[in-house]
């Protein structure tokens, strides 16, 4: 059976425009759009989508999750994460559905599965950190702007 979408599921109620840096936390009740950069927590009713030239640093809790810039966080989504070919995500995903498109970057832990618990998202990312541990001193940063009016991602 075809989901029915309903209105208010079609349009941007949250923009980070492109030029644009937002430090903070955000509840959103509909669609957040990052085209600029973003460091904070997210969580969504809806559907989160970081634009091709989006930056986030933040562990996300949505809906469904659309990567088309860079991410570097952790991402729960409780219907689905795509990451298109101009996408990329360093951190892990919890998810049902996990769309990947040719071309895109992902380095991380992924887990698949039907249902989605607090409690084993909990303790996969708890081991997570020693994972990330593990890999910080490689020298590949892809977050670092060439400008130095935008704060470094290392933070």
């Amino acid at each position: 059976m075809k989901e029915i979408t309903k209105p208010q599921d079609l349009f941007i109620n949250t923009l980070v425009g492109s030029g644009a840096t937002f430090r903070g936390d955000l509840q959103v009740e509909g669609i957040l759009r990052i085209d600029g950069d973003f460091w904070g927590q997210i969580k969504s009713s809806s559907r989160v989508f970081i634009g091709a030239g989006g930056r986030v640093k933040s562990q996300i809790t949505a809906k469904e999750v659309v990567v088309g810039g860079a991410l570097k966080g952790d991402v729960v989504a409780t219907d689905r994460v795509i990451i298109l070919s101009t996408g990329m995500v360093i951190g892990n995903i919890y998810t049902p559905k996990l769309v990947l498109e040719e071309g895109m970057i992902l380095e991380g832990y992924c887990s698949v599965t039907p249902r989605i618990s607090e409690t084993s998202v909990s303790q996969n990312l708890q081991k997570s950190t020693m994972r990330k541990q593990i890999y910080a001193e490689g020298n590949y940063n892809p977050f670092q702007k060439e400008s130095s009016t935008v704060a470094s991602w290392n933070e």
